[in-house]
């Protein structure tokens, strides 16, 4: 096993404070996304939630009028 040493020592290393920077934006880029996935299902269910409140009303209208 071999280290290619040529290709680590090709690039300069990153300062400390541009790592934790990197970091940081990682960080809130991915709290965005989480916080867009919880209102898409927060939406989802309120959605699903409507239909089925006017389809079971719909259903009981049709079972009123049958009987």
């Amino acid at each position: 096993m071999t280290l290619n040493l040529a290709v680590s020592r090709s690039r300069p290393p990153v300062p400390y404070g541009a790592n934790l920077f990197i970091v940081d934006v990682m960080h809130s880029e991915f709290s965005k996304e989480r916080d867009k996935a919880r209102a898409r299902g927060d939406f989802k269910k309120s959605r699903d939630q409507r239909i089925f409140d006017e389809e079971y009303k719909g259903y009981l209208e049709w079972i009123t009028h049958a009987g």
